[in-house]
């Protein structure tokens, strides 16, 4: 992506990554570093206050913030609504586990949330209740997911895309139906198929460094659905490379380190 020569720090794009729990502490970790790989300025994140150092570890350039206690409750709504300002895009959900509070809070930032959103993991349980947005929003379930989502048994492949459809269009938002092939929809019936990947990626974490890349590009000027589409391809080819070159017998942090 092109950049002004008079641009300076910040105009490049900035993330905000909310995520971590007690039990999940390296989901927001890997957003932050995938979003970082796509070439933003600067990279926030919200994590719980035991993850504060152990996160601010993994690169010099993540600038971290916490919770107040060791997950997302109510009482912190503010201080992520205050932070969100400051941003471009938000990454929300990852690793935030499903306490009942934490959702209650789930529902209070995306209802006011000032920036564009990228919504993940356990933040997609709320979505129903917080649509439509008004921002440009990009939604990240796998199958499992979207059936909680939608409360249904399995679909026909016609009916899950009509479905996809008629949803992004009610909550004006881009969904990205992840899978052995991502289904990607927009408001105004915009369709995209991406066919790059492989079975390695149904490692735990590959879903949050797409959050994090789809974030990434958002910031630095695509829209949700353009985003989403290049997120999706470049992170397929990099797990059929790396699949070519190890095998299956890789970890995540390998396949984010081919981010390049």
């Amino acid at each position: 992506m092109k950049r002004s020569k008079t641009s300076h720090k910040g105009q490049n794009g900035r993330v905000l990554i909310i995520g971590g729990s007690e039990r999940y502490h390296g989901a927001p970790i890997l957003s932050a570093l995938a979003a970082e790989q796509t070439g933003i300025d600067l990279t926030y994140l919200m994590v719980p206050a035991n993850q504060q150092n152990l996160t601010r570890n993994y690169s010099l350039n993540l600038i971290v913030d916490t919770f107040k206690g060791k997950y997302l409750r109510p009482l912190d709504v503010q201080h992520i609504l205050d932070w969100s300002r400051k941003v471009d895009v938000v990454v929300i959900g990852p690793g935030l586990g499903d306490n009942p509070k934490t959702l209650r809070a789930l529902k209070k930032i995306l209802q006011k949330a000032p920036s564009k959103l990228v919504i993940d993991a356990a933040a997609l349980a709320v979505v129903a209740d917080c649509a439509p947005f008004t921002h440009d929003t990009v939604l990240t379930p796998h199958s499992g997911e979207w059936k909680k989502m939608m409360k249904a048994k399995n679909g026909s492949k016609t009916q899950i895309e009509a479905e996809l459809k008629q949803k992004s269009n009610d909550w004006k938002a881009t969904i990205v139906l992840k899978g052995p092939e991502d289904l990607i929809v927009s408001p105004g019936e915009k369709t995209h198929r991406n066919k790059s990947g492989h079975p390695i990626m149904t490692k735990g974490g590959t879903g949050d460094i797409l959050a994090g890349l789809i974030g990434g590009l958002m910031a630095q000027g695509l829209s949700g659905f353009e985003a989403a589409k290049q997120a999706t391809k470049v992170w397929g080819e990099v797990g059929e490379k790396v699949a070519r070159q190890k095998g299956l017998m890789v970890t995540v942090a390998e396949l984010l380190r081919q981010l390049k």
